[in-house]
C-alpha cells in the first residue's frame, strides 16, 4: 500500500522536469478556450452555445491530427531511448509529410460540410448559423495544425518539452490579442462577434506553427545537429506505415469519442439553450484540471518510451505510476475548488443568471470525479506512448457509446432528470474510463509491445 501514497523523490523530479513545461503549455492552450468562453460569454447564451458546438466539431478534427503527434512522440521516444538520434529525425520527416497530406485533405472536405454538421448538432437556427461561420474560419488553418502537432510530438519524444511550453505561450498571446481585436472591434479591426473568436484562434495557430518552424531551423545545425534534420534521408514507406499503425486507432477513437460528445451535446440542446451553454461552460472549466492531467500523461509516455528503448521495463512502470500520483495531486486540488466554490468559478466565465443557475450542480459533480479522471488521463496516455493505442481506442469507444450515451438518454429523457441526468452520466463515464485504464496498466502487458 505504501507505494500508492508516497512519492519517489528522484523519479518525481524527473517526471516534473518533463511534465511541468507541458502542464504550463497545456494551461496556456486551455486558457485559449477559457478566454474564448469568457469573451464570447459576454455576447449571451446563444453565442456561447454556438461557440461550444463549433469547438466540439473542431476538437474532433484536431484529435485526428493530434494522433500523428502521439505516434511521432511514441516512436521518437523509443528511438531516443535506444540512442538512435538520426532515426528520431527521420521519424519527424515522415510525420510532417503524413500530417500535411491528412490535414489538407480534411480541410477541403470539412469546409464544405460545416453547415450540415452544425445544423445536425443544433435545432436552433441562430446557434447553427453562428457555429458555421466560426468553424469555417478554423478549418482554413487545418493544414498548419497537422504539421504543428507533428513537430510538437517530435520535441516531446526527445524530451524537449520546454518547446511545448514556448509554442503554447505564443498560441495564447496571439489568441488573446486576436480575440480582443476581432470580437469587439478594437485597434481598428471590425467587430465580428463569434466569428472574431475564430479569427483569433486561427491567428494563434499561424503564429504557433511559425515559431516551431523557425525554432527547428535555427537549432538544426546546433543543438539538434545529432538528429540530422532535413538531411535528405531516404523515404521509407515502412516508417509511414508504423506512424499510421499507431495513429489510426487514436484517430478513430477521436472521431467516435468526440462524435459521442456531439450526440451528448445534441441531446442537451433539446433540453434548452441555457443547458447547452452549460455544456460548453463546464467542459471548458473542467479543462483547467484535465489538461494538466494530460500533461503528466505526456511526460509518462516520454519516460516510458525512453525506458523501454533502453530495456528498463521496471523503471517504465514506476514512471507511469509516479506521473499518475502527481496528476492526482494537481487535478484533485482543482476538484476541491469545484466542490467548495462553484458559484465563484462559474461567475468568472459568464454573467448570464440562467446559465449560472444550471451550471453550479454539474460543476460540483465534475469536482467529485477529478481523482479518478486523473488516473484515467495519465495512464491512458502512458499506454498510448507504449504503443497500446488500439486497446485504448476500443476501451473508450465501448464506454462512450455503450454506457455514457445510453445512460444520458435514460436519465435525461426517460427518468426526466433534465438538468442533472447528463452530468451524472458524465461522471459514470469518467469513473469507468479511469478504472479500466488503471487495470490495464497494472497488468503490464504494454511492456511487451515492440515499436
Amino acid at each position: 500500500m505504501k507505494k500508492w501514497f508516497t512519492l519517489d523523490r528522484k523519479l518525481s523530479t524527473e517526471v516534473l522536469h518533463l511534465a511541468l513545461p507541458v502542464v504550463a503549455g497545456l494551461a496556456s492552450i486551455t486558457a485559449i478556450g477559457l478566454t474564448d468562453t469568457i469573451m464570447v460569454g459576454r455576447l449571451g447564451a446563444t453565442a456561447l452555445a454556438a461557440t461550444g458546438q463549433a469547438v466540439m466539431v473542431f476538437w474532433t478534427v484536431n484529435w485526428v491530427l493530434r494522433s500523428v503527434e502521439l505516434a511521432t512522440q511514441a516512436i521518437s521516444a523509443r528511438r531516443f531511448g535506444e540512442g538512435q538520434l538520426p532515426a528520431c529525425g527521420e521519424v519527424l520527416h515522415h510525420a510532417l509529410v503524413f500530417s500535411l497530406t491528412l490535414s489538407f485533405f480534411s480541410m477541403i472536405v470539412l469546409y464544405s460540410m460545416a453547415p450540415r454538421l452544425t445544423r445536425w448538432i443544433s435545432a436552433n437556427e441562430e446557434v447553427a448559423s453562428l457555429a458555421t461561420g466560426y468553424i469555417r474560419v478554423l478549418f482554413a488553418t487545418l493544414w498548419l495544425s497537422g504539421m504543428f502537432f507533428a513537430l510538437r510530438g517530435f520535441f516531446s519524444g526527445i524530451g524537449r518539452t520546454r518547446v511545448f511550453l514556448m509554442s503554447a505561450g505564443i498560441l495564447f498571446t496571439a489568441n488573446l490579442c486576436g480575440n480582443y481585436m476581432f470580437i469587439y472591434g478594437h485597434w481598428g479591426a471590425p467587430a465580428m462577434g463569434v466569428s472574431g473568436a475564430a479569427v483569433g484562434s486561427a491567428l494563434s495557430m499561424i503564429c504557433g506553427f511559425s515559431f516551431l518552424i523557425l525554432y527547428t531551423f535555427w537549432h538544426r545545425k546546433k543543438t539538434l545537429a545529432d538528429y540530422e534534420l532535413f538531411s535528405g534521408a531516404k523515404w521509407r514507406w515502412e516508417l509511414v506505415g508504423e506512424i499510421a499503425r499507431l495513429a489510426w486507432p487514436n484517430m478513430f477513437r477521436g472521431v467516435m469519442v468526440i462524435g459521442g460528445l456531439l450526440v451528448f451535446y445534441a441531446m442537451v440542446d433539446r433540453v434548452g439553450v441555457a443547458q447547452a451553454a452549460v455544456v460548453n461552460l463546464v467542459i471548458n472549466i473542467q479543462s483547467v484540471s484535465f489538461m494538466p492531467g494530460y500533461g503528466f500523461g505526456i511526460a509518462a509516455a516520454t519516460m516510458i518510451g525512453h525506458s523501454l528503448g533502453a530495456g528498463n521495463t521496471e523503471r517504465a512502470e514506476r514512471a507511469g505510476y509516479e506521473a499518475m500520483k502527481l496528476g492526482i495531486i494537481f487535478m484533485g486540488s482543482v476538484g476541491i475548488l469545484f466542490l467548495v466554490a462553484p458559484e465563484w468559478v462559474v461567475r468568472v466565465f459568464t454573467d448570464d443568471e440562467e446559465v449560472m443557475k444550471y451550471a453550479i450542480g454539474p460543476l460540483r459533480l465534475v469536482g467529485i470525479v477529478q481523482i479518478v479522471d486523473a488516473a484515467g488521463m495519465v495512464l491512458s496516455t502512458a499506454l498510448e506512448g507504449a504503443g497500446q493505442t488500439r486497446w485504448v481506442m476500443m476501451m473508450e469507444i465501448l464506454v462512450n457509446w455503450g454506457v455514457f450515451l445510453p445512460l444520458t438518454y435514460l436519465l435525461t429523457f426517460t427518468l426526466n432528470l433534465r438538468n442533472y441526468g447528463p452530468w451524472i452520466a458524465w461522471g459514470v463515464y469518467i469513473t469507468l474510463f479511469g478504472v479500466l485504464s488503471f487495470i490495464k496498466f497494472n497488468r503490464g502487458s504494454w511492456k511487451l509491445v515492440r515499436l
